[in-house]
């Protein structure tokens, strides 16, 4: 499966919620990028134990500056995933997009990002939530990505 989009996690908190990330985008074929200071160490056993043994297959890239990163997808096809957008996936043409951006699960992507000219979409969700799980969300997201690609 050709890898078309990458999975891009900006300042991500939880070591789990990567972990389970980085399994879809080694379940997918899709390239992982941590953007910006993460709140974990990659040598966290709650990163390993959630990656399992998929870990070592991620094809991963490590960015720690989020504005230069951010710069970067001005060039690119990049969608936001936020809460700010009632906008939903599944009604945006999402299979030629090159990067699948969300935010960390504490503070959810910089303004500066929300500056970018690209869609923006969100989930559909109660007013008793403030948002859903990373790891869910990147999930719901990557799955809709290859359905619209047809895998």
């Amino acid at each position: 499966m050709a890898a078309t989009v990458h999975v891009v996690l900006y300042e991500p908190c939880i070591a789990p919620n990567t972990g389970n990330i980085a399994r879809t985008c080694v379940g997918l074929g899709l390239p992982l990028v941590l953007v910006g200071q993460l709140g974990f160490s990659l040598a966290e056993k709650q990163l390993r134990r959630a990656g399992l043994d998929y870990w070592r297959h991620v094809e991963l890239t490590l960015e720690p500056d989020g504005e230069r990163y951010r710069d970067a997808l001005a060039r690119a096809r990049p969608v936001l995933f936020t809460t700010r957008s009632q906008a939903r996936p599944w009604n945006v043409d999402l299979s030629e997009v090159t990067h699948l951006c969300f935010g960390s699960e504490t503070g959810g992507l910089p303004d500066s990002w929300h500056d970018l000219d690209c869609p923006r979409v969100g989930f559909p969700q109660s007013q008793n939530i403030r948002s859903y799980n990373l790891a869910s969300s990147v999930h719901s997201a990557a799955m809709e990505w290859a359905r619209q690609r047809g895998l």
